[in-house]
């Protein structure tokens, strides 16, 4: 899972709605091999220009799924019956 915004601006690159399967296949085998990121840096920037657009922050999305996993947000119950 990603831990930064240029992280996640990466994995939302390096899917199909960008690219093909094959080409995904080729990203994958030169980032195996120790290559820098296949994706384009304009490609990069803007996707990260449309996340803070969106107010959108790994970090914080991260946090969030802390909080959900410790149970902060389970309905509580305010009452018994009997």
């Amino acid at each position: 899972m990603p831990q930064t915004n240029d992280e996640a601006a990466l994995a939302l690159a390096m899917t199909t709605h960008y690219f093909d399967r094959a080409t995904l296949a080729e990203m994958g085998e030169a980032i195996k091999n120790g290559h820098a990121s296949p994706v384009p840096p304009e490609m990069r920037e803007e996707l990260l220009r449309e996340m803070k657009a969106d107010h959108f922050s790994m970090p914080s999305l991260l946090r969030l799924q802390r909080a959900v996993a410790r149970g902060a947000f389970k309905k509580k119950r305010r009452w018994k019956f009997w």
